[in-house]
């Protein structure tokens, strides 16, 4: 999953709609974009429980430096 700015929210989404759905599996979604990643599961909360995220589905992000971090 790409939370570039280029992938319209509706396609996330959707997409999210399918990992909430089958809970089966744990998804871990990376991005170099966390402001993103952040600003789309508030502004979506009514997908998620009061909690956020539910325990199967990871954020992450990497950094390029210890700076940056």
């Amino acid at each position: 999953m790409r939370f570039h700015c280029d992938i319209p929210a509706d396609f996330l989404r959707a997409v999210f709609e399918v990992m909430l759905d089958v809970d089966r599996h744990t998804y871990q979604v990376l991005t170099k974009r966390p402001s993103r990643a952040a600003r789309f599961v508030r502004q979506n909360g009514d997908l998620f429980c009061d909690c956020g995220l539910p325990p199967h589905i990871w954020i992450g992000t990497s950094t390029e430096n210890q700076r940056t971090a």
